[in-house]
Parts: structure tokens; C-alpha cells; sequence
């Protein structure tokens, strides 16, 4: 990963202006997820890590959650400088992030999340115009992780085509497009926001993997799910940096933050697919979530 990093410092550092290290900055890293998503681990290693990389120069304090931006709001809120760093999710902000949202796209063609997660950061790590539509932006992206694998989360057994059809599908990108050819409705919601949508009916399914029905609390709204592997989005950029904070950092202070962020993610893609194994494995039968097997024609194969 390292060669990869490298390769982020010398397209970026066109747009930096050498300076003197940071004096014992405290950085806000806005998440937009609740805690106990596991990709939280990633920003929790750089947190714990970077202060001894840098030698107290970079401390950094996390906000989980919409404690400081949601979802939607880190995007401008990295650039804005409302926070220092920030998880982006480029399908959300497909007009500004072309090259990363056609990455996102492909979501559904792979099914091993570090695979995908590696190849999708290469890609955009030595890709000029990958790179340049964030620093266009006034950010920094320095790699993707990926959720897990896509199931189907429901209120209802969907076991066929006859059951998905006319159901009210929350997805996005390829993953609704999905929907829509199997004769469901696409429904574009935040993640924060799809608890509600089953809590007042106007959502029936969810395209999420397992551990949603934990983080996002769906288990006490939705009972089942579908055991169909749809994919994963893999372009989920952790460690986006306000650009005009990253040009304040001499070289060796960005390599330092480079190869945290790089560790912190290959962490996190880690233990996101154990905890997915678990799940599959006994952690559904714990939650007490019925495990519906798919009729063969609505496999995306």
C-alpha cells in the first residue's frame, strides 16, 4: 500500500506550499455513522497512532454519528474546513464525484470486500482525474475501504420475484437500478433515516449487509433477510483531509498521516468481513432474524 500512498503525496503535492510541521493540532474527524460501525476502527487506530507518528504534533478527536456533519454535510463540511477530515461516501455526491461514483457503480460485480476495496483505491490513488475532482473539491482522498456484502433486509419474507415486486426498496446507484429491474421501487433515503422509513411503512425492504440490523437498529423494525449477496460498496473514501490543512504540513508530517490512514483502512475492511462471517455464521440466529434463500432468478449471477 505504501507505493500507493507515495503516489498520493506527489499528485497532491503540486498543490502544496511547503511549511513548517503542525504545532500539536487537535484534528475533527467527522464520521456520519454511529460508533459501533466497524469502519469506525479505522479512524480509532489513526486516532490512537497518529500523536506517536508525528511526535504530538497531530492529535485528533472523533465525532461519530451527526455529532459535528452527517452524511451528506461532510463533504462540503471537509472542504469547508468545518471539519479537518471526514468519511465520504462519493454516492452522494455524484455531480462533484464522477470518477469515484462510476467505481461505486460497479459495486455489484465483485463480492470480496478487500479485493474490491484495494483494487478501487489504486485505481483512484494513481488516476489523475480521480484525484483531481477532490482536490477540485478542497480536499484530499487518501484511500477507500468497503462495507460488507449487500443483503436484502426486510419487514417481510422476499423470497421471489412475486415478493419483491411493488415493495418499496431503500438502495441506490447499481443496487437500485437492481431493484427497478426486478419490479421494485427505488427508494433514495440517508442511512439515518431508513429506521423511520420502516418504523412509518414507507419502506418495506432495505438493500444494507447484516450488521445494519445492529448499527442502524433495524432488528426492531425488520425481520428478515434475503441471503442474496448483491455486492458491496467499496468506495467509501475514511480519511478525505481539508486540503488547505494538508498544504500546512511539511512532507513528512503528510507521510505519516498517509501511512496511518492506510492501516487504519486495511483494519477496518478486516474486521468488517469477520464481523460479517459472524453474523452469518451465529450472530443472525442471536438477533433471532429469519434467513429467507432466494428463488435462483433473483440472483444477480
Amino acid at each position: 500500500m505504501k507505493h500507493l500512498i507515495c503516489r498520493v503525496a506527489a499528485a497532491t503535492m503540486v498543490a502544496a506550499t511547503m511549511s513548517a510541521p503542525a504545532m500539536a493540532d487537535e484534528l475533527k474527524f467527522a464520521i456520519g455513522v454511529p460508533a459501533n460501525f466497524k469502519m469506525v476502527d479505522a479512524m480509532r487506530y489513526f486516532e490512537e497512532t497518529i500523536p506517536e507518528r508525528t511526535n504530538g504534533a497531530l492529535t485528533t478527536r472523533l465525532f461519530t454519528g451527526s455529532s459535528l456533519l452527517n452524511f451528506t454535510e461532510t463533504f462540503p463540511g471537509v472542504r469547508d474546513g468545518i471539519a479537518d477530515m471526514g468519511y465520504v461516501v462519493p454516492v452522494y455526491h455524484r455531480a462533484e464525484l464522477k470518477e469515484s461514483s462510476l467505481l461505486g457503480d460497479l459495486g455489484m460485480v465483485g463480492s470480496n470486500i478487500v479485493v474490491m476495496a484495494g483494487a478501487a483505491s489504486e485505481y483512484c490513488l494513481t488516476d489523475a482525474e480521480c484525484q483531481q475532482e477532490y482536490l477540485r473539491e478542497g480536499q484530499v482522498m487518501l484511500g477507500f475501504t468497503s462495507t460488507a456484502p449487500f443483503r436484502l433486509i426486510s419487514k417481510m419474507p422476499i423470497a421471489t420475484l412475486d415478493d419483491l415486486e411493488g415493495k418499496r426498496v431503500r438502495s441506490y446507484a447499481a443496487f437500485g437500478r437492481w431493484v427497478e429491474k426486478m419490479n421494485g421501487v427505488q427508494v433514495n433515503l440517508p442511512a439515518g433515516d431508513i429506521y423511520e422509513g420502516f418504523s412509518q411503512g414507507t419502506l418495506d425492504a432495505n438493500v444494507h449487509p447484516y450488521e445494519a440490523f445492529v448499527t442502524l437498529s433495524l432488528n426492531d423494525v425488520a425481520g428478515y433477510v434475503t441471503d442474496i449477496n448483491l455486492g458491496a460498496l467499496f468506495v467509501n473514501a475514511l480519511f478525505n483531509t481539508n486540503l488547505d490543512l494538508w498544504q500546512s504540513w511539511d512532507e513528512e508530517t503528510r507521510l505519516a498521516v498517509m501511512d496511518t490512514a492506510a492501516e487504519g483502512i486495511g483494519r477496518a475492511v478486516a474486521a468488517t468481513l469477520a464481523e460479517d462471517i459472524a453474523f452469518a455464521e451465529k450472530g443472525l440466529v442471536d438477533l433471532e432474524v429469519e434467513v429467507i434463500e432466494p428463488e435462483p432468478a433473483m440472483s444477480i449471477s
